[in-house]
């Protein structure tokens, strides 16, 4: 359990390593930037799912063991959900703030408005319509905006996946707990009996 403490906190440092990486990402650097953040996530991601599942299911007994495994499960899966959640909440948030202030010195369609603030597709596509020096300008800005709404956000993701870290080294338990399970407890209770089959049928029906 020691070393899996270990693994798991190095993993989630790994992960926080390429998070913060990818919030250096800039419009203009090319996918190999980004590649290397990614390459981190998921080299650290492979050294946390297996132990951490593992220090999970070594917490139970044998016959809680299907408990356990759906419970981690669903722990993962509303994690990760979780995490987009908020993840993507301060990305539009921040996205929207700096468009906002760009419109603000335009006159365009409530329609456009809209387009523009709902996503950095609706925003290139009112670029292409708009054309000339408005398209160009809405376009580096949207482009800016994104960057700077996920650079925020990943960061954000990093602090949280290093307070994670610390949270293991400290609280995650370093031993293996000695838990029986379900036919060690029915050995322990079950009594000695003298003799053979055959006498404790007799002793039975007498």
């Amino acid at each position: 359990m020691a070393r899996d403490k270990v693994v798991i906190a190095s993993g989630l440092m790994i992960v926080a390593g390429g998070l913060w990486r990818l919030t250096t990402t800039t419009t203009t650097q090319g996918f190999g930037h980004a590649l290397v953040g990614m390459v981190l996530l998921g080299l650290g991601a492979g050294l946390i799912i297996a132990p951490a599942t593992a220090s999970v299911m070594a917490a139970l007994r044998r016959e809680r063991s299907g408990v356990g495994s759906a419970t981690n499960s669903s722990a993962l899966q509303v994690g990760g959900a979780l995490g987009v959640a908020v993840v993507g909440s301060v990305l539009s948030t921040r996205y929207q703030a700096k468009m906002t202030s760009v419109l603000a010195g335009h006159s365009l369609p409530a329609v456009a408005g809209h387009a523009i603030l709902g996503s950095i597709g609706g925003a290139l596509a009112v670029a292409r319509i708009a054309g000339g020096t408005l398209g160009a300008a809405l376009t580096v800005a949207a482009r800016h905006a994104f960057i700077d709404g996920m650079d925020l956000s990943l960061a954000l993701g990093a602090v949280v996946v290093v307070a994670s870290a610390v949270l293991v080294i400290f609280a995650l338990p370093s031993r293996r707990k000695n838990l029986p399970d379900a036919a060690g407890v029915g050995s322990a209770l079950r009594l000695p009996i003298e003799g053979g089959a055959d006498d404790t049928c007799a002793e039975r029906q007498a």
